[in-house]
């Protein structure tokens, strides 16, 4: 446990993740296309990272990080504030010595040890249930150059049929009662928006989720296509279970 950290709700989720790093590091790569968001973002990261410095905020187990290398990143800098989720991550590199810079470092997304403007993107992973979502983007967006980009994959938190789900996981320790209580809506938006300039907005994976959960990849091929309709409609977009942005600094 981090030592100078007081703060109960970062204990907590600090405790959870030490916890979930163990089976972390044995998981089987991203099947992409079982992941329609993840494979968005993955595309839009293989857009903008070439020649980049990027810092992945809240790297987690590091793979996200690696692969991002792998597109073409001048560095990439990974930070979390679990130390058992950077040791994984550092095992991981080991394997990959041969990619452009990686590094991971024990750091609070809240209180970054960065000077201003040392990154042209911040890749968000799905962190901010897990923080004071407002702490985190002033800190994102001071880190950031000018002209540089936030890229996110966030959990939206408004299908009542997954939010059961959720409760159940917190029950079970499967998810902190922070996370669950503070997972990422529509409304946190309009926080991003008083910082930053929407560039890209989608919502993704809705009736592809029969598909994952079964892993067939043929029903997920086909809510995609149903998606691609429906997921243009207000209302349904909030039932959507993963959106990806990308918001430009001024």
């Amino acid at each position: 446990m981090n030592s100078h950290i007081t703060n109960e709700r970062k204990i907590q989720e600090i405790a959870h993740y030490n916890v979930s790093a163990l089976c972390s590091g044995n998981e089987s790569d991203e099947n992409l296309e079982l992941k329609p968001a993840l494979n968005k973002i993955y595309k839009l990261l293989q857009k903008y990272a070439p020649h980049k410095r990027i810092l992945d905020y809240c790297c987690g187990h590091g793979k996200h990080a690696i692969s991002i290398s792998k597109m073409g990143a001048k560095e990439v800098i990974g930070i979390d504030l679990s130390e058992k989720s950077i040791d994984v991550a550092k095992e991981l590199l080991k394997d990959y010595s041969h990619i452009n810079p990686v590094n991971f470092h024990i750091m609070d997304g809240e209180s970054l040890d960065f000077e201003d403007s040392s990154f042209d993107i911040v890749f968000d992973s799905g962190a901010f249930s897990s923080l004071d979502i407002s702490a985190a983007i002033k800190e994102i967006h001071r880190v950031l150059k000018s002209g540089g980009l936030l890229i996110g994959i966030e959990t939206l938190g408004h299908n009542p049929i997954m939010n059961i789900k959720r409760f159940f996981n917190v029950r079970k320790g499967k998810r902190t009662k922070w996370a669950y209580d503070h997972i990422f809506k529509m409304k946190d938006f309009r926080l991003l928006n008083k910082y930053f300039t929407p560039i890209h907005k989608e919502f993704c994976e809705l009736t592809t989720l029969f598909g994952q959960t079964v892993k067939y990849k043929s029903l997920v091929k086909a809510g995609n296509i149903i998606d691609s309709l429906l997921l243009r409609i207000p209302f349904v977009q909030k039932m959507a279970f993963k959106t990806i942005f990308v918001f430009k600094k001024p």
